[in-house]
């Protein structure tokens, strides 16, 4: 019996096949190896001894994501018929077609659709501000009258006279 793999799992070559074969089909791994008659565990374990299996592994994984962008594209350009009724029995089909998955498709093949969100994450220095909601214009109007307050404390406090409203200290 040609086998596949190393350590003490081995697979037939029909089994490692039929179960590839399941993966492209279904995308998902503990399906695949149920089918056949192997554990999912056995399977990871197998993938990680065995390089070329794990290759083929994401082989097939990138099958069945082709199939179902295949099938979006379908969805979104061709419709699914879906049942009209009237009174409570069908009287006719119309075709649904799915603007989300064409949006999908659009930003996937098209950078110009994508959503360009940048983030700078470099910090140089500085202050960070953290804006908290006010609740009320009424609580806006105290928190600025005690911020004044103490700016124009400070001003006192470093010019030592009490009018500075136009002008910071220099």
């Amino acid at each position: 019996m040609s086998g596949v793999g190393s350590g003490h799992l081995k697979l037939t070559t029909e089994v490692r096949d039929r179960y590839l074969e399941i993966l492209a089909r279904s995308g998902v791994r503990w399906i695949a190896a149920r089918v056949v008659g192997i554990s999912p565990n056995a399977v990871l374990n197998l993938r990680k001894k065995d390089k070329e299996f794990d290759e083929l592994c994401k082989e097939a994984l990138l099958v069945y994501a082709d199939s179902l962008e295949q099938e979006a594209d379908r969805r979104a350009r061709a419709g699914v018929p879906r049942n009209v009724y009237y009174q409570g029995e069908v009287c006719g089909t119309e075709m649904v077609y799915s603007d989300e998955l064409l949006k999908m498709l659009l930003k996937r093949h098209i950078p110009e659709y994508r959503d360009h969100l940048t983030a700078n994450v470099n910090v140089t220095g500085g202050v960070l501000a953290v804006v908290a909601p006010i609740a009320s214009s009424g609580d806006w109007l105290s928190q600025y009258k005690e911020a004044k307050s103490a700016v124009e404390a400070d001003w006192k406090a470093e010019e030592g006279n009490g009018d500075h409203r136009l002008e910071p200290p220099a």
